[in-house]
């Protein structure tokens, strides 16, 4: 009886025996008992690198280079010119000379240069409006290019129901003290128009101013 107590106690106070690989887990110093040992993990080349999946991968392709504008006279990028465009995308509008003002106030003034003239008028027929005139003949020439125009426009009426083949050239209103010389334009640029000159009877000479009328009527345009 004493014997069995004795046994149960001595088998309760011996350690079980335990799985080699929980022993090799809680001492890993110790030597199993019995097995081989186990392989040992390869040791890492430490001469490779460390990031060989980075080396084997291919380099990216070269990417293009900014263009670089050379520097100009100011010394910043790009402000010298573009060969490609140095020229102008289009050319600059050419003048024919002055304005048709200006040369309208140049015919007028080149009318009373004329030796007895008092006044002149660049007229449109149809209006009766004066484009440009000049002069003190002592009456409103504005009055007289509208009044003139209606000449000029029963005259060519006139022309018209005569059926007559021709042109005014020139009309002559002769007055007590002054000559009222009336030249339709009908040559390209200045159709449409005419001019009316005023001349002192008495200072005048009716047949040159008639000669010098025609001469600047031949450089109107407008």
């Amino acid at each position: 009886m004493a014997t069995g107590w004795w046994a149960s106690l001595w088998s309760w106070s011996r350690p079980l025996p335990q799985h080699p690989a929980a022993e090799a887990q809680r001492d890993p110093d110790r030597v199993p008992d019995d097995g081989p040992l186990p392989a040992a993990a390869p040791a890492l080349d430490e001469t490779a690198p460390h990031h060989a999946a980075h080396a084997e991968a291919a380099p990216p392709p070269p990417r293009d280079p900014v263009p670089v504008h050379p520097s100009g006279p100011s010394g910043r990028p790009g402000s010298h010119p573009d060969p490609e465009r140095s020229e102008p995308l289009r050319p600059p509008a050419t003048t024919t000379g002055a304005p048709p003002v200006a040369q309208l106030d140049n015919v007028i003034a080149d009318l009373l240069a004329i030796e007895g003239a008092t006044g002149a008028a660049i007229v449109d027929i149809d209006s009766g409006m004066a484009l440009a005139s000049g002069g003190s003949p002592g009456f409103d020439l504005n009055v007289a290019a509208a009044g003139n125009s209606n000449v000029v426009r029963a005259k060519l009426r006139t022309i018209s129901d005569l059926e007559l083949k021709d042109e005014i050239e020139d009309v002559l209103i002769t007055l007590q003290g002054q000559y009222h010389l009336i030249n339709v334009l009908t040559g390209e640029g200045n159709a449409g128009l005419f001019i009316y000159l005023v001349l002192n009877r008495v200072g005048a000479n009716l047949a040159l101013a008639r000669h010098k009328l025609r001469a600047v009527a031949g450089h109107v345009t407008v």
